[in-house]
């Protein structure tokens, strides 16, 4: 196993013990060379992601929930006048 227990107890979804893990490495055999192996370190990428500080991502915006906010409301106030328009220019 390429794994360390440590790791796999860290990652572990399906509630098993350490116990049962050490049990599992201990019984685990390695793929016969006539298998096909498929190594997908690669796409994982679990050492090649970089932390990123959320807080610096926030304040570069300049969009707020409040101009947002202000903004579709202005935008329906228009659609509003230019529908008005349309039914008294119809009218004529």
């Amino acid at each position: 196993m390429d794994c360390e227990v440590s790791v796999c107890l860290a990652r572990n979804i399906h509630g098993f013990k350490q116990k049962q893990l050490n049990e599992f490495a201990a019984e685990w055999e390695e793929t016969p060379e006539e298998f096909n192996k498929l190594d997908l370190r690669n796409f994982l990428q679990d050492r090649e992601i970089e932390e990123v500080n959320m807080e610096d991502a926030e304040e570069q915006s300049t969009s707020t929930p409040t101009k947002d906010k202000e903004e579709k409301v202005r935008h329906k106030e228009e659609l509003k006048r230019r529908r008005k328009g349309y039914k008294l220019n119809s009218v004529l």
